[in-house]
């Protein structure tokens, strides 16, 4: 079974959220314009490893709280390959809906 992301991982996560909302770029524009609701909902991709996933959904968790349309696209071609593991595929639940961790 695939490790789920570590205490340091959730930091860095929640760190990656702080550094893509106050950015000055457009990829910070456009996360603010979707969380505000001015803009169409992104698509979160992500790898189908759970740490992919959970960092994702930490990242952009404000973005799931406040847009219900928002997307999480699950693509196993962009799992790394190891045989640590936590290489090991996230399955999804039933109905295909990603929960975001609880922090």
């Amino acid at each position: 079974d695939a490790l789920p992301i570590s205490e340091t991982g959730v930091r860095q996560a929640i760190s990656l959220r702080a550094r893509l909302m106050e950015g000055s770029d457009g990829l910070a524009a456009a996360l603010r314009c979707a969380a505000d609701g001015s803009c169409a909902a992104p698509t979160l991709i992500v790898s189908n490893l759970r740490r992919a996933v959970d960092t994702g959904l930490l990242a952009l968790r404000h973005l799931l709280d406040a847009r219900e349309d928002l997307r999480v696209a699950v693509l196993p071609a962009l799992q790394e390959s190891c045989h640590y593991a936590d290489c090991g595929p996230l399955p999804l639940a039933a109905g295909l809906r990603l929960e975001p961790p609880v922090i």
